[in-house]
């Protein structure tokens, strides 16, 4: 556990998702996965985002309200991209809708961002509660 720590500093959503596709893919193929994936994908993030803070500051500071110009998408866009790479499997679905109907229930009632608790609590709890999916056969596990 103490060497976990230094790669969960630089933990974020998009280093996570890369780390699990590359788990998966690893699971796959038979192969045994690299907890540094994490700390690297991390590091990266975290020096690009720096960057391109920096950047961003001496290049655009006459930019007043970036959702005027599509912007405030961007982050929403990355994710779901990485999220369609996952590959998610039938028994994500329950979770997903659960945390979807949550969060856009929660946009409508609750005041602020508390919208996106509301789905993340509505999704993990569902997928706690939910049956542990049947064991795959063989046939399937042989599958790419």
């Amino acid at each position: 556990p103490a060497k976990a720590f230094g790669s969960v500093f630089f933990m974020t959503d998009e280093s996570w998702a890369v780390t699990l596709g590359l788990y998966a893919r690893d699971a796959r193929n038979k192969c045994a996965g690299d907890g540094a994936v994490l700390l690297g994908s991390g590091l990266m993030v975290y020096l690009c985002w720096n960057l391109s803070t920096v950047l961003g500051h001496a290049l655009v500071q006459g930019l007043d309200d970036p959702a005027r110009y599509g912007l405030d998408f961007a982050f929403t866009a990355v994710f779901t991209a990485l999220l369609v790479g996952l590959k998610p499997k039938r028994a994500d679905v329950l979770p997903l809708m659960a945390a979807i109907g949550a969060a856009l229930l929660g946009a409508k009632l609750l005041p602020g961002k508390w919208y996106i608790l509301a789905g993340a609590f509505a999704g993990g709890l569902t997928a706690a509660l939910q049956p542990a999916p049947p064991p795959q056969s063989g046939a399937e596990e042989a599958r790419p």
